[in-house]
């Protein structure tokens, strides 16, 4: 008899298939369980408006990161079963085929249809020749849709993305996020370079499907060689976080180092990392030559609000780390998070300034 054999992504979608049957098969029992406990839901607040609002979620969020017995059981083995749904989305965001590309757009801005604004951004005279190239979509005009204050002490958000903010990074390089506990030290692989952050700043983004998936430098700086972490593809919704799920120290990241210029904390040292999610195929930063894995030009001094790479297709996050006393973090924005709740901020938008040095 001939063999059967099947891929790696087929295996992986098939569970995310029984996954979905058991989901529906323990709906009524899970529903009559949670009724008793808090229910998850992505809630954010609106900068402007002060109030909570609710964000879209995907099924497959609420598949993978349910609270029945089947989800429980596979959580464990979902952040390695995303890479292969991850390098099967990939595939379809490449796909040039013009019903797919545009099956894939249209649904995507029927479910995030109160989240997106089309005319902000610019649209080839030929349309989009793949989803990915929709969803790395620039602005028409980036001054217009993204002001940028003049103040130079001014520290600006790098994404269109929900911030949080931890405003003191523990002694022991240990914070509770989402009801976990974090390792600041295994976040950047690096203990050394973690230190420099005991009781600093810690700032989270997190960037949602529908957002605009370019990312900017948050203040004037020379930026040091990418440094890459492998992992699995965990969601960062906050729906997988209270599912049990550790996206920022399990998923496939990377980081470099950031020194400020132009400002009282001139040569401090700045951590960004990009975090890669479920469906993310690749981080790209634009000052890297992937050829050699070297930078560009070390020399080069990259500007506040300048453009500095993208996420393709899928949900992302971005993290700044400072170090004790550098920054004076927005009170508004600090308060939301100590009482739990992610704040929707715009790219090149204030979210914090330089400390006075006395």
């Amino acid at each position: 008899m001939p063999q059967l054999s099947m891929s790696r992504t087929t295996i992986g979608m098939m569970i995310l298939l029984i996954v979905g049957i058991s989901y529906c098969f323990f709906n009524y029992s899970a529903s009559r369980y949670t009724k008793a406990k808090k229910q998850v839901k992505a809630y954010y607040v609106s900068k402007n408006s002060h109030e909570l609002v609710t964000e879209p979620v995907e099924w497959i969020v609420k598949v993978v990161y349910s609270d029945n017995p089947i989800s429980r059981l596979l959580l464990p083995v979902s952040g390695y079963f995303g890479k292969h749904v991850t390098q099967y989305a990939h595939k379809v965001a490449h796909a040039t085929d013009p019903i797919v590309v545009n099956t894939k757009i249209g649904r995507f801005q029927r479910l995030y249809k109160e989240m997106l604004d089309m005319h902000e951004y610019a649209v080839p005279d030929q349309g989009f020749k793949t989803f990915n190239d929709w969803f790395i979509r620039r602005f028409k005009d980036l001054e217009a849709s993204r002001p940028m204050e003049p103040d130079v002490h001014a520290i600006v958000s790098p994404a269109d993305s929900k911030l949080l903010i931890i405003p003191n990074l523990s002694q022991d390089l240990r914070i509770v996020i989402k009801e976990q506990r974090f390792n600041v030290a295994k976040f950047l692989g690096d203990v050394a370079l973690a230190k420099q952050f005991d009781d600093g700043v810690m700032m989270i983004f997190r960037l949602a499907p529908y957002d605009y998936h370019r990312y900017h430098y948050p203040f004037d700086c020379f930026v040091g060689p990418e440094q890459c972490i492998n992992g699995g593809y965990h969601s960062v919704n906050p729906r997988a976080f209270t599912a049990g799920a550790k996206p920022l120290t399990t998923n496939k990241r990377s980081y470099e180092v950031l020194t400020p210029v132009g400002t009282m904390h001139t040569g401090c040292t700045v951590a960004m990392v990009q975090v890669g999610a479920t469906v993310v195929a690749s981080i790209i930063n634009e000052f890297m030559d992937y050829t050699t894995g070297r930078l560009k030009d070390a020399h080069t001094l990259y500007k506040k609000g300048q453009e500095m790479g993208y996420f393709q297709f899928g949900g992302s996050t971005i993290v700044l780390l400072f170090p004790k006393g550098a920054i004076v973090p927005d009170a508004q924005i600090v308060a939301h998070s100590q009482n739990g709740y992610e704040t929707a901020v715009k790219v090149r938008e204030t979210v914090a300034t330089w400390a006075v040095q006395s």
